[in-house]
């Protein structure tokens, strides 16, 4: 993952701003540990359809919008069978990604900001269900993805203010 990450920063001209690296890599290295806690998440509650299109989203094919979207939909119709909870955030992925604009960076950020506020109502729906392992997975992997949203913020807002005192 981090490979691809670079490769998008370093080869890519459309990519609007140069970012740091180290603190994109700890970003993604945060959120390449949830998606591990997702896995196990995703055999107790029966989303396997979820942890596909989010281990989609990290693939080679990141920075493709695109493919990206047209991923999210296919996987969203494929399984109409299951959970109401993985469909519910299926949709609102898609929703949040064909809003986007800007470079391909600034979709990485809004997939980890989508991530992290959506895991809230998959977890939300397993307390419910009285699940408590299951929403003890779940909420460590919140605090990975929101500590993944966090580095990558910071990182951001560092280049943004070290480029306007220029």
């Amino acid at each position: 993952m981090i490979r691809v990450i670079k490769t998008v920063i370093g080869s890519n001209e459309d990519v609007a701003f140069p970012i740091d690296v180290n603190a994109l890599e700890n970003a993604y290295n945060a959120l390449y540990d949830s998606l591990s806690l997702l896995s196990l998440a995703s055999d107790l509650i029966n989303s396997k359809t979820l942890l596909q299109c989010i281990k989609d989203l990290h693939s080679e094919r990141l920075n493709n919008k695109d493919y990206v979207l047209n991923l999210l939909k296919v996987r969203g119709q494929a399984c109409p069978n299951e959970t109401s909870i993985n469909n519910e955030i299926v949709s609102l992925l898609i929703k949040r990604i064909s809003s986007l604009g800007g470079s391909d960076i600034k979709l990485c950020e809004y997939i980890i900001e989508s991530e992290t506020a959506h895991t809230e109502q998959v977890l939300s729906a397993s307390m419910a269900a009285g699940s408590t392992k299951v929403s003890s997975i779940l909420s460590e992997l919140a605090k990975g993805l929101e500590a993944a949203c966090v580095s990558l913020s910071d990182s951001l807002a560092t280049y943004t203010v070290n480029n306007e005192s220029k």
